[in-house]
């Protein structure tokens, strides 16, 4: 008796878990669905090229920052080449992640007006961007949300939310790294440990390279080891 209670008792827990997994299944189709704007035909076309470009803006954008230690444009304390200074004289000025989040999104911002709707036949209306960067270790995330208007043979198409962009990039261990580096040339009193360099490189499957750019200051280049569209990915910075 106690043996079939058990049995029955198994067969109602699969039972339950099969109509869960049913309704899980369902509830993230129609979610997918539901952040899946429904393009018309006419306008597909002008849909994919801002997509596309949207991508292209979002990529150079963040090679961009990189160029420049996080930074949207050279801080105060940098090289007269446009590189910051993230140690001058055992002070640390490293930009907070948050704060390169959002000098980031404001750089994607600017840059996704620069996206150019040259089809005939069409009105655009455009609204201002707002993009949600978010900077993990391994990737960034790019929300989009672009309210467009778009008229075309007296039919009005609303156009807002568009795909996340996820970038592989490993900035997030990039720029821990670079506060790493700074952290163990204050603890050697200004000495380079190119030891550490090497291990914190090894660790993080980063490239990190250094030369001196004049007597007292350093120029360091911390690359990703993987290429994104063909390109290297390096995080810039000095110290002195």
């Amino acid at each position: 008796m106690q043996q079939k209670r058990g049995q029955v008792t198994i067969f109602i827990i699969i039972a339950i878990l099969i109509v869960a997994g049913i309704f899980l299944f369902f509830y993230v189709k129609n979610k997918t669905a539901s952040l899946t704007p429904t393009i018309p035909r006419d306008i597909q076309p002008v849909y994919d090229y801002l997509n596309d470009c949207f991508e292209e803006k979002v990529y150079s954008s963040i090679y961009e920052i990189g160029q420049f230690g996080g930074y949207k444009s050279p801080p105060n304390n940098s090289l007269d080449i446009g590189i910051p200074i993230y140690l001058d004289n055992r002070f640390k000025e490293i930009l907070p992640l948050k704060e390169i989040e959002v000098q980031l999104s404001e750089i994607i911002e600017e840059e996704l007006n620069k996206c150019q709707l040259n089809f005939s036949s069409i009105e655009v209306n455009r609204g201002d961007p707002k993009i949600k960067v978010s900077i993990l270790n391994n990737q960034i995330r790019a929300q989009i949300e672009y309210p467009i208007t778009i008229i075309k043979n007296d039919g009005t198409y609303q156009l807002k939310n568009f795909p996340e962009i996820i970038a592989p990039i490993k900035f997030g261990l990039m720029y821990s790294s670079g506060v790493s580096i700074v952290d163990l040339q204050i603890a050697n009193n200004g000495s380079l440990c190119l030891t550490c360099l090497l291990d914190l490189g090894e660790e993080n499957d980063l490239s990190i390279s250094t030369f001196e750019y004049e007597e007292g200051i350093n120029i360091f280049s911390i690359a990703d080891n993987n290429q994104i569209n063909n390109q290297t990915y390096e995080l810039v910075f000095a110290t002195k």
